[in-house]
């Protein structure tokens, strides 16, 4: 019913015939697991990092090859992706600023292939990402080859 389902059905949907046309996901006979991270719309739809890096741990630990992570906007990127600093050290030693895209590269690193959107939010009716416009976790620096 929401934004989820429409890229589920454009990934994996069966053939379905309407009355303007028929449709059918990409690979309708892939298997799709479903990782909800958000609460109820109205009453609290918001997210916490520690559901967004447990969803990605499960995906990773349940066999998933690919992550779509259908955030409606993000957070600003306060850090760059990489920034470490001692002040954000977590009780593992880890200095890494930003959980998001950490947790997003560790996936990636472990061989899953993530998708996150960047510049959705567009500023002065610009079609263009503008500056700010790219939300943590779209900030994570593309896998090195």
């Amino acid at each position: 019913m929401g934004h989820g389902t429409a890229i589920a059905m454009i990934a994996a949907g069966v053939r379905n015939t309407g009355p303007g046309a028929t449709i059918q996901g990409v690979a309708p006979k892939a298997f799709l697991g479903n990782y909800k991270i958000f609460g109820s719309p109205g009453v609290n739809d918001y997210t916490y990092q520690s559901a967004l890096v447990a969803a990605l741990t499960d995906a990773v630990n349940d066999g998933m090859d690919v992550v779509t992570l259908s955030l409606s906007e993000g957070d600003p990127a306060t850090y760059a992706p990489l920034d470490t600093d001692p002040s954000c050290a977590d009780s593992s030693g880890d200095s890494h600023c930003d959980v998001r895209v950490e947790a997003v590269e560790n996936a990636v690193k472990l061989g899953m292939v993530v998708v996150t959107s960047a510049g959705k939010r567009r500023q002065h009716r610009s079609n263009y990402p503008t500056l700010n416009s790219i939300h943590t976790p779209g900030t994570a620096p593309p896998p090195s080859r």
